[in-house]
């Protein structure tokens, strides 16, 4: 779920927007967050996350353990049918 800056809004605003609704889609849905491109806060997140690779079932295993693959919001373990969702800003 990309945020993309327009008219009237700065790359900073999608920031913000990409770590609210994820914030929100874990605490409604418990759906876990990975944070791509600009939207990454973690420490781990100096460099920007690619898409993750994988699919669910690999997504799945690794999340439990190995740390850099973990979602930044929510548990490691994936929802059990929606796996996780990937939520940022960038800007094209």
């Amino acid at each position: 779920m990309p945020f993309i800056p327009i008219e009237g809004c700065t790359i900073d605003d999608c920031v913000a927007l990409a770590r609210r609704v994820g914030r929100e889609i874990w605490e409604r849905y418990r759906i876990p967050r990975l944070l791509l491109r600009v939207g990454g806060n973690a420490p781990r997140k100096n460099k920007p996350r690619k898409h993750p690779q994988g699919q669910f079932e690999g997504l799945r295993e690794e999340a439990l353990r190995n740390p850099d693959r973990a979602p930044d919001i929510g548990e490691p373990r994936l929802h059990p049918t929606a796996g996780a969702i990937a939520v940022g800003a960038r800007n094209s």
